[in-house]
């Protein structure tokens, strides 16, 4: 005999092919929470217990309206059918007084709240969100550390300008400012501690003989050290995202990590709005994430269409002539796609087996486009190969009235 089973915002129903009501198990926990377990697919208590007595009853064959509790059931023994809608739910939707009562829209109200409330809560909680906001932090560190280095910089020129095209590497100039301080202060020991060649160091001991630079005294200096001190507490913070972002990207995306590095994995999650985003996107969207300016401009002017975004930054893309760019990049979308999909859905790790792939097509596009192709004479000149030049008419000049 076969059992139709549904649910609704109190518990499990179970019907006849009659439609007549034959077993029923009111939830024993919170209904948003055992709804959201029966969304997802699973098994519940309640469930359990009412499939055991429908069978004890000598039903043999349950139909569920959820795909998911269909295979779970077979997987505990159960015969179990898919079908959509079935009787009980139509018998649950159509009459909820019957089982509800008056308050019916008040519980349902209720309990969808909730539901909505819980699935927020566990999206909000997602690794993959943490991700967006670590890597969006660490854009946001980069930004703060460029504006205060240039005004570091531009202070400390003041008294030591030739400092500045000596150290330009922006730790290296932070780490002397926090630690030297005053230039009186500037020996061979100091220097050598700093970590800095012995053509450095000669450099700048020179300098010091010869600067131009403007004499400050202690209070001055202190607070251009402190800015110093500051930029370079920055600079352990950024160390740190680094880090947070490179451990979580292990559980978030292992094969994307693999692919093309935890960052640039975690810019284009951030990039897509989540794993599920990027997971859901042809790789042709993937292969120009971040170019989304020029892909713009393209659709309105007619300029030509972007090969690549923020992929650009993976080191095979930009290391190579401009001509592959293209082909690699695209080459690189693909596996990107298909390591996203799994990363989502299965989390199996094939980083290995996509890696090889990728490699042996980025071999083959450098063997097979050695040179540049032959640009046409209008692309040489930077017009528009596919528009024609159209030649401007004068206008005749109408005669004046006197």
């Amino acid at each position: 005999m076969k059992a139709f089973i549904s649910e609704n915002v109190r518990g499990i129903y179970a019907f006849d092919e009659n439609g007549n009501l034959i077993e029923k198990r009111y939830f024993t926990d919170k209904p948003e929470k055992v709804l959201d377990q029966l969304l997802k697919g699973e098994i519940t208590k309640d469930l359990e217990e009412l499939l055991n007595s429908l069978k004890e009853k000598g039903y043999d064959e349950f139909v569920f309206e959820h795909p998911e509790l269909s295979r779970r059931a077979k997987e505990l023994g159960f015969s179990a059918t898919t079908e959509f809608p079935n009787i009980a739910g139509e018998r649950l939707r159509s009459n909820p007084e019957e089982f509800l009562g008056e308050n019916w829209f008040e519980e349902y109200y209720k309990v969808g709240v909730a539901l909505t409330r819980m699935r927020i809560q566990e999206q909000s909680g997602a690794r993959d969100k943490m991700v967006i906001q670590a890597i969006e932090a660490l854009d946001d560190v980069d930004k703060v550390i460029n504006l205060l280095v240039a005004r570091l910089r531009e202070w400390y020129s003041l008294h030591f300008p030739e400092l500045d095209e000596l150290l330009p590497k922006h730790p290296q100039y932070v780490a002397f400012v926090k630690t030297v301080g005053h230039r009186d202060n500037i020996n061979e020991e100091v220097l050598r501690e700093l970590g800095l060649s012995e053509e450095k160091i000669k450099k700048i001991l020179e300098a010091k003989e010869k600067t131009m630079g403007a004499w400050m005294d202690q209070t001055d200096i202190e607070v251009v050290r402190q800015l110093a001190e500051e930029i370079d507490r920055l600079y352990q913070l950024r160390k740190k995202l680094e880090d947070y972002i490179d451990r979580a990207m292990d559980d978030v995306a292992p094969n994307l990590k693999a692919l093309v590095g935890a960052k640039l994995a975690a810019r284009l999650i951030s990039l897509a709005g989540g794993l599920r985003e990027l997971a859901m996107m042809p790789s042709s969207t993937i292969q120009v994430l971040g170019a989304e300016k020029a892909l713009f401009r393209h659709l309105r002017t007619g300029a030509k269409p972007p090969k690549h975004g923020v992929i650009y930054q993976y080191p095979a893309i930009n290391r190579s002539p401009w001509w592959q760019r293209g082909k690699i990049a695209r080459a690189l979308a693909g596996k990107l796609a298909i390591a996203a999909r799994v990363d989502y859905f299965s989390g199996e790790y094939i980083a290995e087996e996509l890696k090889k792939e990728l490699e042996a097509r980025i071999r083959e596009i450098k063997e097979k486009y050695p040179k540049p192709p032959k640009r046409k004479r209008e692309e040489r000149k930077g017009k528009k190969p596919w528009k024609k030049d159209k030649k401007k008419k004068k206008k005749k000049e109408k005669p004046r009235r006197r």
